[in-house]
């Protein structure tokens, strides 16, 4: 549990610099982050969980993935941003943390709401798992994560999708452009709809012994 505290920190510090490339517009930048971390924690992970048998000693690989990936490019990335930050009035060390008691005050107020969305958020997400193992067990448990990550690819593509929109979005509703904020969003609707109606096709599609060939008869 403190590993797994421990990633999701150092994610959420990432998060933030992440949040300053979709400021600029620099989705580049994300998208190489997103992968050069995806990379580096899967092998950390791997690596650890195979060397050593232990799911901690992974775990805890997994937040040095993440360290690492965070050291070794979003910081270093977002440095590079520090001139057009300072030109729109951040000062000079932009990227320095503030520990000024009023303003983080103002932050946590205004962060507050979005803190419990995103733990209901988590704890929807895990619920059936939580259920599952209640049940059934953990045998099940593991084959219902291994079916429930199809899911996961799917929500990935949509969630990029919104990701790429979100700073329109934004931009467009601070700005009083309805009709723009209405024509983004609907692109977004549209795009999602069209990744569900193509898994709903392969799903029809697929030839029954898919299951079987990609998990194992343990899957059927």
């Amino acid at each position: 549990i403190i590993c797994t505290g421990l990633a999701k920190y150092i994610e959420a510090v990432a998060d933030v610099v992440h949040g300053l490339f979709q400021k600029f517009h620099r989705f580049d930048l994300l998208g190489r982050s997103l992968i050069v971390k995806g990379v580096t924690c899967l092998a950390a992970f791997t690596f650890s969980l195979i060397l050593s048998g232990e799911l901690v000693w992974a775990t805890a690989a997994l937040a040095v993935g993440m360290l690492v990936s965070l050291a070794v490019y979003d910081l270093p990335a977002a440095r590079n941003l520090t001139p057009a930050l300072a030109a729109r009035g951040y000062g000079a060390r932009p990227l320095s943390p503030v520990w000024q008691a009023p303003r983080l005050l103002c932050l946590f107020n205004r962060t507050l709401p979005l803190g419990l969305v995103a733990v209901l958020g988590a704890v929807l997400a895990n619920m059936p798992r939580y259920l599952v193992e209640l049940q059934c067990g953990r045998y099940q448990l593991g084959v219902f994560a291994c079916l429930a990550y199809v899911v996961v690819g799917a929500q990935l593509v949509v969630g990029a999708i919104g990701q790429a929109t979100l700073p329109a979005l934004s931009l467009a509703h601070a700005s009083g452009n309805v009709r723009r904020f209405w024509q983004l969003l609907w692109h977004v609707v549209a795009g999602s709809g069209v990744c569900g109606l193509i898994g709903l096709c392969l799903v029809l599609v697929a030839p029954s012994g898919t299951i079987l060939f990609i998990y194992g008869p343990a899957y059927l």
